[in-house]
């Protein structure tokens, strides 16, 4: 099984994907669950709103600006196996429906927000910028989950 080609045109159709996960069902190409993925994509989300507890020096910030920013904003598909901050990585188990939840209630507050944070790798991004950052890496992480395969009647 391949990954999926996403793109995501809005957050709320990031949500969408994983609703038809939770009613139909799963397989995971990458190690973790829906769950698991979701609450990822949301403590960053919630960061970009709230702050985030480390910044790379502004310095050391422009390779990452200008050798992955544009990709990402492009929404070209990163390979597997690059590793995240501590600080974001989900537990070792939670329900699919819990991340999911915590996903869009990320979502909305991200919505509503007249203030964004800076980005630690790539500092200031607009509230647009942010956006398409966060579709991009909701398109990365649920690459790796697909449908399960229907079972044929008999």
């Amino acid at each position: 099984m391949e990954r999926r080609k996403l793109h995501f045109p809005t957050l709320d159709a990031v949500v969408a994907d994983g609703q038809h996960f939770l009613q139909h069902g799963y397989e995971r190409l990458g190690k973790w669950s829906l769950g698991q993925n979701a609450t990822h994509l949301s403590i960053l989300v919630e960061m970009s709103v709230r702050g985030f507890p480390w910044y790379v020096p502004w310095p050391l910030t422009l390779p990452f600006r200008w050798y992955a920013l544009g990709d990402i904003l492009k929404r070209k598909q990163f390979p597997a196996g690059m590793r995240g901050p501590q600080f974001a990585m989900p537990p070792e188990s939670i329900e699919d429906r819990l991340g999911l939840d915590r996903l869009a209630a990320a979502y909305a507050e991200f919505q509503h927000a007249t203030r964004v944070y800076p980005s630690p790798l790539f500092g200031t991004l607009t509230h647009e910028q942010w956006r398409e950052v966060h579709l991009w890496h909701a398109e990365h992480h649920l690459s790796f989950l697909v449908p399960r395969p229907a079972v044929p009647s008999a």
